[in-house]
């Protein structure tokens, strides 16, 4: 009987142990609270963790990111810029700020300080109109851009992200809009400063201390990361950023979280958590190598095989499963021995998918027996000699019935 208890409980706690580290290594990390989410390969573009990544979202201040590098790219950031009584009239109701003041004359690097730490609506209307005179014609730039980097489900109207029905976007978009600006030296420095300081200007003597809203830049992490948080009442809490370490980058973004103003901290733990387990599972890894890699394309009128192959090695983050890899071509136009085209590439398994596109390049062209046209002359040649044949035995038989009636007659 003692053994016996012994084996229940030995059991019992084999249960136990096994539901901790299942809650932990797993559990753990399909149970973030926002509703839609992506941790992106921010260089091989795998996706290692995917939570509605396509549903419609409403980014609120995260829109900031795009307002920063388009005006990064367009103004000089040592460019004195004033700012005018539309730009501080315009900015909503209960908005976020920089407290910046009409008249004031700030440099274009200050207002960008002012937008991505405190998250100021005032700085993104005024870079706005810097750039482009209005805040709608800005809009307009803005969806121009948004086509260029293929966020073809996102719309904007306004360079600060405070709600509006016809302002949305996908948490994928917006990791397609971070790992491009992620990618621009100005746009990094700024988003991973914790505190800026505005000296005093023509409008007031008062020292400005700009604090970054971005709370994981006090959590000890064993990598680099900058982010901008985002919240209205429809968005709820929200918060996408880029993170590297060990030549690995991963963009994390949570949408669609806590509507409760004062759940702020969970969207960091939770990031926290998705970023810690993609770097400790995933790696990067090649999975096509230019030097070996060949892919065939055949052209039966010309009887042409073109062999062609890419520029470049594919890398991409994948953990340490077996993946699928899958590959195909298209838009293959053919002029001459001037070929292009393009191939899709796709590797995937339970945990992670990679899909890019990559140009072609042409390495050799081979001759091309075309086997259908030899079956089918094949086939023609036995259906005549069958036909030949046939005729024959009728031929045959109706001789045959000609002598037959002559013997009877005789």
């Amino acid at each position: 009987m003692i053994f016996l208890y012994k084996r229940i409980l030995f059991v019992f706690l084999l249960v136990i142990i096994f539901t901790i580290n299942y809650n932990f290594i797993y559990g753990e990390f399909d149970t973030i609270s926002e509703n839609a989410a992506i941790v992106l390969d921010g260089d091989g573009l795998s996706v290692l963790y995917n939570k509605n990544m396509n549903k419609k979202i409403f980014p609120a201040s995260t829109t900031k990111i795009l307002t920063a590098i388009i005006a990064i790219e367009n103004l000089n950031l040592d460019t004195n810029i004033t700012v005018s009584d539309e730009a501080i009239e315009n900015v909503p109701y209960g908005s976020s700020i920089a407290y910046l003041k009409k008249g004031e004359v700030l440099t274009v690097r200050q207002l960008l300080y002012g937008l991505l730490l405190p998250s100021g609506s005032d700085a993104a209307n005024v870079l706005a109109e810097a750039v482009s005179g209005s805040i709608s014609n800005f809009s307009i730039l803005m969806n121009n851009k948004l086509k260029d980097l293929g966020c073809i489900n996102s719309h904007f109207v306004n360079p600060h992200g405070f709600h509006n029905s016809n302002h949305y976007s996908t948490a994928y978009d917006m990791a397609m809009i971070m790992r491009y600006a992620s990618q621009n030296k100005t746009f990094r420095s700024i988003c991973e400063t914790k505190e800026y300081i505005i000296e005093e200007t023509n409008k007031t003597l008062v020292t400005r201390k700009l604090e970054n809203t971005n709370l994981l830049l006090s959590y000890k992490l064993d990598y680099v990361i900058g982010g901008k948080t985002g919240y209205t009442a429809e968005a709820g809490n929200v918060f996408i950023c880029y993170s590297k370490t060990n030549g690995n980058n991963i963009i994390c973004c949570l949408f669609d979280g806590s509507k409760n103003i004062m759940n702020k901290r969970t969207r960091f733990t939770d990031t926290k958590m998705l970023l810690d387990n993609s770097f400790e599972k995933f790696e990067k890894a090649k999975i096509l190598d230019k030097d070996t890699f060949k892919i065939s394309y055949i052209d039966k009128k010309l009887n042409k095989n073109y062999i062609f192959g890419i520029d470049l090695d594919v890398f991409c983050l994948t953990d340490k499963n077996p993946y699928v890899l899958n590959y195909s071509l298209s838009e293959i136009m053919i002029n001459d021995n001037n070929v292009s085209g393009k191939i899709y590439v796709n590797a995937k398994n339970e945990n992670w998918q990679f899909d890019n596109i990559y140009e072609i390049k042409l390495i050799e062209i081979t001759g091309y027996q075309n086997k259908d046209n030899n079956l089918n002359t094949y086939s023609l040649y036995i259906l005549f000699v069958l036909i030949l044949l046939i005729i024959i035995l009728l031929i045959i038989k109706n001789k045959s019935k000609r002598l037959i009636k002559r013997n009877n007659l005789n």
